[in-house]
Order: C-alpha cells, then sequence, then structure tokens
C-alpha cells in the first residue's frame, strides 16, 4: 500500500535530517555521552554529575529555536560544539537505504525537501559524510522559519517559502510531534522512521519503517 502510495501519488517528498537521513546513532551518542564527558573535564567534576546536570538542562530548553542551535550551546557550556562535533564525525552513517530512496525519487521527477532542527554548522558537517546534497531541491531549517517543527507556525511559514500541493506530499520524520503537527496543517501522509533495532518496540498510529528500501 504505501509503496503505491509513494510511487503513484507523491510529488513532494518532505524530510527530516537527523534521525532520519541520518542514523540516530551519532547524535544520541554526541549529547548523552560525548558532550557530558567533555563538560566534565572542563568543569572538573564526575561524569554522571555531568550527565545530570545536561540532562536536566537539555530538557529545559526542548521545544525551544535555541535547543538545535550549537552556538547557543557553545556559550552555555563553554564548549566548542562544533569541533566536537569534527572529532568524531566519523561515526555520522547514512540511514539504511537512503541512496536507492533518492535515486528512485529523482528518477520519477520528485521534490526533495529537508526540513530539519538541525543547525547548518551541523548539517554541513553530517552532508560531508553522507553526500545527499546534490539530490536536495532545498533545506529549509527551522532557524529560517523562526520555529521549530513541533510549533504548528513552522509549517503555517514553510507553505509561504515552498509550494508543495499538501494532498500530493509525504513527509518522513523519527518524531511523532513533529508528524502530529504537519498532520494538522494538512499533509496527507506523514511517516515515522524508525531503526531497526527499535521496530520491535514501536507501537505507533503512524506508519512507520526501518529502511527507505521498503518504501520502493
Amino acid at each position: 500500500m504505501y509503496k503505491n502510495i509513494f510511487r503513484k501519488e507523491v510529488d513532494n517528498v518532505l524530510l527530516d535530517f537527523d534521525g532520519t537521513l541520518v542514523h540516530k546513532e551519532f547524535d544520541h551518542y554526541f549529547w548523552s555521552e560525548y558532550v557530558p564527558l567533555h563538560y566534565s573535564i572542563e568543569n572538573n567534576f564526575p561524569i554522571e554529575e555531568s550527565k545530570e546536570k545536561l540532562y536536566s538542562l537539555y530538557k529545559s530548553y526542548k521545544g525551544q529555536l535555541c535547543w538545535s542551535d550549537i552556538d547557543f550551546w557553545s556559550s552555555k557550556l563553554n564548549l566548542d560544539i562544533e569541533k566536537l562535533t569534527l572529532s568524531i564525525s566519523n561515526l555520522i552513517k547514512p540511514s539504511k537505504g537512503i541512496y536507492q530512496f533518492f535515486s528512485f525519487a529523482k528518477k520519477h521527477n520528485k521534490k526533495i525537501y529537508i526540513l530539519t532542527n538541525a543547525h547548518k554548522k551541523t548539517i554541513n558537517i553530517k552532508l560531508t559524510k553522507i553526500h545527499i546534497e546534490k539530490q536536495i531541491d532545498r533545506i529549509i531549517t527551522c532557524f529560517d522559519l523562526g520555529y521549530p517543527k513541533e510549533n504548528i507556525e513552522f509549517w503555517r511559514k514553510l507553505n509561504q517559502n515552498i509550494e508543495f500541493d499538501p494532498e500530493k506530499s509525504v513527509f518522513i520524520d523519527d518524531l511523532e510531534e513533529n508528524l502530529i503537527q504537519a498532520k494538522n496543517i494538512g499533509i496527507k501522509n506523514v511517516w515515522l522512521k524508525v531503526e531497526k533495532e527499535e521496530i520491535q518496540n514501536t507501537h505507533s498510529s503512524f506508519f512507520y519503517f526501518d529502511s527507505f528500501e521498503n518504501l520502493l
């Protein structure tokens, strides 16, 4: 069913970046382990104390524009987040099946837009590792529109920035709260991307998949 929808009914492909096109393992390790490690070294206190402080801090800014702003976090934590990202960029890897997916989409003249809360500095680092920039028609970030994707205003402003028919579009993200907002604005097809190791424990009202090959 969903293969036919993608093949025959979709003209515009709207894609999240981190956790959807880029395997979420990198960000999970980076923010839950690597940043706390360097924060503990910088401030000379135990790693568990560092994690407790940072996890609480992350949570306090969740849903705000600054939450994914690495310049904000560099200033807040007195760490060079861009430099830290580069130092382990070899761990960045693409989600399974994205190259076949992009090839099929472009062959069938589908427009591809990335819609992301990611900061442009981290996007640029990750693009050097997954090499998909030539397949993308446009990248639109929350900083371009002034709101994160969790906010309905992001989607209202999106309509003013790109032309797309919600009835002939699909939006794919790894967070259900973003899918809900896309659905609320009228996008007909909203699909949840999960990792292979998550799929057995995933229970969602949205269609979900673990490899982009499943859509072809």
